[in-house]
């Protein structure tokens, strides 16, 4: 837990804008990012719940 901390800490002190919290540089680096950092692979589980206002659209295929 300690080494996750100081990972966080280290990313935070190079990437991080002034008073920026760390929940915000997440937002503007990604979480793609951020799990990188702390070595970690995404998991569904990690999602309360699926938005409800997707912002990536996709188009539906056109029939023929």
């Amino acid at each position: 837990c300690s080494e996750m901390l100081e990972a966080i800490w280290e990313w935070w002190d190079e990437n991080g804008k002034f008073r920026e919290r760390v929940g915000e540089m997440i937002w503007r680096l990604g979480m793609t990012e951020f799990l990188k950092v702390i070595n970690q692979k995404a998991d569904v589980r990690m999602v309360y719940a699926p938005r409800n206002n997707p912002f990536i659209f996709w188009r539906e295929l056109e029939e023929e």
